[in-house]
């Protein structure tokens, strides 16, 4: 008997071919470059050198997003 058709579990990302069983490794950088373009830069670097495939990072608008007294305000 032959089971039900299953979807193909493959994507492509960057040129790598990523399917089950697969490991894609994301390196999570978040805020930590704390809105400095070249920390950003300099973390990428380090990531990509440590082997990563792909590096997840977050920018946000800190008056939007923060209280007054916040020290990333300092940064605005």
């Amino acid at each position: 008997m032959i089971g039900p058709a299953r979807p193909d579990h493959r994507i492509e990302v960057a040129g790598k071919t990523i399917q089950d069983g697969a490991v894609f490794i994301i390196a999570e950088m978040a805020c930590a470059h704390d809105g400095d373009f070249g920390k950003a830069k300099e973390l990428i670097s380090v990531a990509a050198d440590a082997g990563v495939d792909a590096v997840q990072l977050q920018m946000f608008h800190a008056p939007a997003n923060v209280v007054d007294h916040h020290p990333a305000m300092r940064l605005v």
